[in-house]
């Protein structure tokens, strides 16, 4: 479970409906304006939640969230997305696989 707000760059992503957003919003980005994703920036932190979090978790006021905050490039290196993410504490698990390339 977790709860997310995600920004989108009007130049790049001029429009976004509630039908889109039920899908996938990346292979719409793709199909529509025929724009990939390159890489990601992604950065966390590990918060107490306040009143708002807590409610939207289901959780208590104080206890621990991981908040993941993200920007999204282009292939041509430009940010058209921006998110934040706040995970329950009980109910996520994360696995990270990295490559080395030559």
């Amino acid at each position: 479970m977790c709860y997310e707000e995600s920004f989108y760059k009007k130049s790049i992503v001029p429009f976004l409906n509630q039908e889109i957003v039920k899908g996938s919003i990346f292979d719409y980005i793709k199909k529509a304006f025929n724009i990939t994703t390159s890489f990601q920036d992604r950065y966390f932190n590990v918060i107490k939640l306040d009143e708002k979090y807590a409610k939207l978790l289901e959780l208590n006021v104080g206890d621990p969230g991981l908040v993941a905050y993200n920007q999204c490039f282009s292939s041509s290196g430009t940010v058209f997305n921006y998110s934040k993410i706040v995970y329950h504490y009980k109910n996520t698990q994360f696995y990270d696989q990295s490559s080395t390339t030559k």
